[in-house]
């Protein structure tokens, strides 16, 4: 009979684990707690003998934090990218880290897919133009920035559970879905064509960044790759705002030297008030909220779990990262 563990959770008040998940854990002699960290040190007062921390993703767990955490032995990451955590800190003292990987991704590509088709058709501008009480006639000039999409240059950065889903998506739109991605080979079912990124970004009318934030692609797009895209090219982010170099994105959108954006996600957040993309009228904008439902919610919890307890007990884990 193997020892009872102790499982942390670092924000319950954004929990979707009640006591129905808690029981499920006592019966692999589970022990559930909970508190809410906004912290390195409010975590490691708070989780001096857990076993496991179930990672929300807004407490950065760094060398300092496994340091710290002597009993540690796994960190599940409830979500998809890991970049809050210090992997090979945590890799050193042979900490297990695992996520939920692909929980989200018929949310996130429909939000990228919404972006694009929002910014395409215009709807955001119209829905505000009809709202002030005005009305469009029919002369041509009134449709101007309206566009199709079909047979446009889509291009994806990062193609995996989300990039291939978005793919998926835009085949009934007849766009040319073309993405780069060095560690993956494309299959004919999704209709995409791999491309080197200089090519990718040379080409296409929308570019959608998927990627995980890492070493590797932090700042994939900066200045020297803002320079290749064409001048109509829009931008949709729903994935890590580090991925774009956000000063030269603005710098870019305010001169017009391309035509629009679309981001679910900021190089801080919450986005400062005063920062100039909430002022942008070439700019679509949510609150890091690409990933929500209450189906994904429920997903990502039982892939948490479900991990938590292969851990707990000894099998091995199935979405380990490190």
């Amino acid at each position: 009979m193997f020892e009872k563990k102790i499982m942390f959770e670092d924000q319950v008040n954004d929990s979707n684990i009640g006591n129905e998940e808690i029981a499920s854990l006592k019966e692999f002699n589970i022990e559930y707690r909970g508190s809410d960290c906004l912290t390195e040190d409010d975590l490691i007062k708070a989780a001096k003998d857990v076993d496991i921390i179930y990672n929300s993703g807004l407490v950065n767990i760094t060398e300092k934090v496994v340091k710290s955490l002597p009993k540690l032995k796994a960190i599940v990451r409830r979500g998809i990218g890991c970049d809050n955590i210090d992997l090979e800190a945590a890799t050193k003292r042979g900490i297990i880290v695992s996520n939920t990987p692909g929980f989200c991704a018929e949310e996130v590509s429909s939000q990228a897919l919404a972006f694009l088709l929002s910014f395409a058709r215009k709807i955001p501008w119209w829905d505000r133009y009809l709202k002030q009480g005005k009305w469009v006639n029919r002369k041509p000039e009134t449709f101007e920035g309206q566009e199709s999409v079909l047979k446009e240059n889509v291009g994806i950065i990062g193609f995996g559970h989300i990039g291939k889903k978005i793919a998926e998506k835009l085949v009934p739109f007849g766009t040319n879905t073309i993405f780069y991605d060095p560690y993956v080979e494309v299959r004919k079912k999704y209709h995409a064509k791999k491309v080197s990124l200089d090519e990718l970004l040379k080409k296409s009318k929308y570019i959608i960044l998927t990627c995980c934030l890492t070493k590797e692609t932090e700042k994939i797009l900066d200045n020297d790759q803002f320079k290749l895209m064409r001048n109509d090219v829009v931008i949709i982010n729903v994935s890590r705002g580090q991925l774009i170099n956000e000063s030269v994105l603005i710098k870019y959108l305010s001169n017009k030297k391309i035509k629009g954006a679309c981001l679910d996600v900021f190089e801080t957040e919450p986005i400062n008030t005063n920062n100039p993309l909430l002022k942008m009228d070439n700019v679509l904008l949510t609150p890091h909220n690409a990933s929500k439902s209450y189906k994904s919610s429920e997903l990502q919890c039982n892939m948490a779990l479900e991990e938590i307890i292969r851990i707990a007990t000894g099998k091995k884990p199935k979405y380990q990262v490190n």
